[in-house]
């Protein structure tokens, strides 16, 4: 498990480097861990459930509170939106 966490942490630092800069450093991670996640799932199925754990531990480690603020931020906007309508 913990060499698929540094393939995965490799791969993105990769991929980091090579990406615009003008976006957040955390949700291009995210965004990547997760398009990782899926391309590998897209083409090798049997390792889904492997490839979603090491995905989801790496998140939970790494870009948790990036997470936690990205949800209070659509729940806030969800009840803005409903008094506002």
């Amino acid at each position: 498990m913990q060499d698929r966490r540094r393939y995965l942490v490799t791969a993105l630092e990769r991929i980091m480097q090579t990406y615009p800069t003008d976006m957040e450093e955390e949700k291009t991670m995210l965004m990547l861990a997760m398009l990782l996640a899926k391309k590998v799932a897209d083409h090798t199925p049997s390792l889904l459930r492997d490839v979603f754990r090491t995905t989801v531990n790496f998140i939970n480690q790494n870009l948790f509170t990036y997470v936690r603020n990205l949800v209070r931020n659509v729940r806030t906007s969800d009840v803005s939106s409903m008094v506002f309508h």
